[in-house]
């Protein structure tokens, strides 16, 4: 019982004793079978308790992505993150910004390969199956290296409208600044969404303004994003 990790309450060694004047349990090796499993079935259930399995994270990522990405042909997903107007005050206010996803080449422990929408026309479904312009170039990596290919369109462009007309004063909220604190936001969201490991290595892709994004993402928020791909980007 001791070297089960159980100790031998007095019942077993009363029955020890009584087993012994039983003529086929005189048997030392019968005897001591018979105490073991009277042992092991007297065992807490918590002593049995399975150990931690680190794939669970991976494998909770794996069925997570799974379900957004079942809709199946071009593997393209459009998706809408709630993201604050004001990043630098208490003003509540929220809207919605559009991010697509593919999830297509994607294997658990992989990493994600995100693509950062700047100015000009909105975001298609395409960025995440062809790259487009900025990220084709992160797409055809994604298929090599098993990533989650991800978009994220930039505020007051395309869909995403945080106020319903362009007029000066709705417009003091269009910055990078604050489109930085939307890009870290999303890896937060992302991040929930699709269950992804902690120690999931993010990539910021980008090309011109974006590209610049890119680049102030990775300075900016090194413990979120490890690498970026800043293209012809302005940045000293």
């Amino acid at each position: 019982c001791m070297a089960a990790g159980v100790r031998p309450p007095w019942s077993l060694v009363r029955a020890r004793g009584i087993l012994g004047h039983i003529p086929r349990f005189r048997s030392t090796k019968w005897a001591h079978t018979v105490l073991l499993l009277l042992c092991l079935l007297s065992a807490p259930l918590t002593s049995w308790a399975m150990p931690a399995r680190p794939y669970r994270a991976a494998k909770a990522a794996g069925k997570a992505v799974g379900a957004l990405a079942s809709g199946g042909g071009s593997g393209s997903q459009v998706g809408w993150m709630p993201s604050r107007i004001d990043h630098f005050s208490a003003d509540p206010r929220t809207y919605q910004q559009r991010f697509f996803l593919n999830a297509t080449f994607y294997k658990p422990g992989a990493p994600v390969f995100l693509c950062i929408g700047g100015e000009g026309p909105g975001l298609t479904e395409d960025v995440v199956v062809t790259g487009g312009l900025h990220c084709a170039l992160m797409v055809h990596l994604a298929e090599q290296h098993s990533a989650l290919i991800v978009a994220l369109e930039h505020r007051y462009y395309g869909l995403s409208q945080p106020f319903s007309d362009l007029s000066t004063p709705n417009l003091r909220f269009l910055s990078s600044r604050q489109a930085l604190q939307d890009i870290a936001l999303f890896h937060e969201h992302i991040t929930a969404l699709v269950a992804l490991p902690s120690d999931t290595k993010w990539i910021t892709f980008g090309g011109s303004y974006p590209g610049m994004l890119a680049a102030w993402a990775r300075s900016k928020f090194g413990h979120l994003f490890h690498a970026a791909v800043s293209s012809s980007s302005p940045v000293e």
